[in-house]
């Protein structure tokens, strides 16, 4: 059974249970057929600091933890995030291993439900099913983001990385021109909200093409740096993204008036 997208469950958890620091786990994996049995250790002063560490959302707003997500791939992957609200950075990549003697768990499984396995596999069955995919998600590259805008009265007040490897996080108030070079898996999506007057107030996302993205990022060493640089037009009509100084094309730009109001709105 799956729940939500990569990186994001939409499941809650209850706090008092305290810090997490491993995992048991037994799952139904359809589109191979298989059981799988996950069990193992986080790490514990990351934990400990995880469930100490606040990320800024807002102006005055902190994201505490509040619990962690799996993500099951094929062939026994999983991939576990710490999240804080709508925050979710990655903990670890961890393999499953597969249960040969599955008849009881079959038992239990479909005990209650209305298909029975052999219907579950003709119609989820992938025969084909690989991690490579997801494995190529978590491919990390040090890069940053350059903004370029014609209006000098331009005030940016937050990046949101939305990532294909299932993190999003915020840089709020971001150093313009440029943010820091970091460590980063690729992004998917890049937010931002800006002013360029008191009822000049913009949202923009900018939707990355997956096979452009990481077609460009192939021959890149992770420590190498490269540069992603916005540009905004000065009527705010047009937003254009590019890479090491080179246009890259996307999926699509959206700019929507803005709704927000921040500490040094206008």
């Amino acid at each position: 059974m799956v729940f939500g997208r990569w990186g994001d469950s939409g499941k809650s958890w209850t706090s008092q249970h305290g810090t997490p620091i491993g995992a048991d786990v037994i799952y139904y994996a359809g589109y191979e057929d298989k059981f799988y049995h996950l069990k193992t250790d986080f790490p514990v002063e990351e934990m400990k600091k995880a469930v100490d560490t606040t990320y800024q959302y807002y102006d005055d707003n902190y994201e505490k933890f509040s619990g962690l997500i799996f993500g099951f791939a094929p062939q026994g992957m999983v991939v576990v995030w710490k999240e804080y609200g709508v925050i979710r950075i990655e903990l670890g990549r961890y393999q499953a291993e597969v249960i040969t003697d599955d008849k009881e768990l079959e038992k239990k499984l479909f005990r209650d439900w209305s298909m029975n396995r052999e219907e579950v596999k003709a119609r989820d069955f992938m025969p084909n099913a690989s991690c490579a995919q997801w494995d190529m998600y978590r491919k990390r590259y040090t890069f940053r983001v350059v903004m370029q805008n014609e209006n000098p009265n331009l005030r940016l007040f937050q990046y949101c990385f939305t990532n294909y490897n299932g993190e999003q996080n915020i840089i709020f108030m971001p150093p313009l021109p440029a943010t820091s070079y970091d460590n980063r898996a690729l992004p998917q999506i890049f937010e931002m909200d800006w002013e360029t007057s008191g009822h000049e107030r913009f949202r923009g996302n900018i939707f990355l093409n997956e096979k452009i993205i990481f077609e460009k990022f192939k021959n890149f060493k992770p420590e190498d740096k490269q540069e992603f640089e916005v540009k905004i037009s000065k009527d705010n009509k047009k937003l254009e993204l590019f890479l090491n100084n080179e246009p890259i094309e996307v999926d699509s730009v959206r700019i929507y008036k803005g709704s927000v109001m921040y500490k040094g709105s206008y």
